[in-house]
């Protein structure tokens, strides 16, 4: 479920806010190959907003109806969004075919 951004909008920045998975949610996480020393944070927010030479994409935790709580901020390139969003894109796709192939949609 969608819902927009706390925060104006002024003509130089797009933001794109999805609203929080309910608190009773439980996702089961399996790390395949932990990266040591690097800190893995759960992001139920996200906020994305551009300037002339760069997307700032935000990550934060929301529970309820305040202001989501901030943990993390990327900084890309445009040429780099667009390598993340086809990783996604195919990441979500294998995903997809794994889950309904196992005779479950998430």
């Amino acid at each position: 479920m969608c819902s927009p951004s706390r925060q104006p909008v002024d003509s130089a920045q797009l933001r794109l806010a999805f609203a929080p998975w309910p608190a009773t949610c439980h996702v089961e996480r399996v790390v395949t190959n932990p990266s040591p020393g690097i800190e893995a944070r759960y992001a139920n927010s996200f906020e994305v907003g551009f300037n002339d030479v760069e997307f700032i994409v935000t990550f934060g935790q929301q529970y309820g109806s305040g202001d989501p709580l901030v943990h993390t901020r990327i900084v890309m390139s445009p040429s780099y969004v667009q390598e993340f969003l086809d990783l996604v894109s195919q990441t979500l796709a294998a995903y997809r075919i794994a889950h309904e192939s196992a005779g479950g949609k998430r």
